[in-house]
């Protein structure tokens, strides 16, 4: 905890006062399943890697924004909330709401994705995150409902 804590610090320190967007880069692998009953509705979890060294697990429910195209039926639209178990001072846990859009391919459930961070819905690490910042993500939809996806990008704060 120490290590994060230090972390925590200096990246604070890096945003506080300035008046631009700061960015920390984000990665991480997301293994996910379709559950129902809604279609589309997933559930699963994260290993995150926030800058260089902090490290999360985290939970990830997506809620399809419904309909998400019906003119183009290889897209895809979802509100993505992400719940992390860090604790910075007492039981704050760092929570993260994004717009996802993308398109799969229908024959080989392949699909790429970009999230978007929905400012003001952030907690611990990811307080003050703005919608400057995005994930591009990239999956696999198997026959079985179960989903693999990578992700790299930026979380961006005010």
């Amino acid at each position: 905890m120490r290590k994060n804590g230090i972390v925590i610090v200096a990246v604070a320190s890096l945003f506080s006062g300035s008046s631009y967007a700061a960015c920390v880069p984000v990665k991480g692998k997301i293994v996910n399943n379709l559950h129902t009953p809604v279609a589309f509705h997933t559930m699963g979890v994260a290993s995150v890697v926030f800058g260089s060294d902090v490290r999360l697990k985290c939970a990830l429910l997506g809620q399809p924004v419904q309909p998400p195209n019906p003119q183009d039926p290889t897209s895809v639209a979802f509100v993505h909330t992400i719940s992390c178990d860090d604790a910075l001072q007492g039981p704050i846990h760092s929570k993260l709401q994004f717009n996802t859009v993308g398109t799969v391919n229908p024959a080989t459930g392949s699909f790429t994705e970009t999230s978007t961070p929905i400012p003001g819905t952030g907690t611990g690490l990811f307080l003050g995150v703005n919608d400057q910042g995005s994930l591009t993500i990239a999956g696999q939809i198997y026959p079985t409902g179960a989903i693999d996806m990578q992700f790299s990008g930026q979380a961006c704060f005010n």
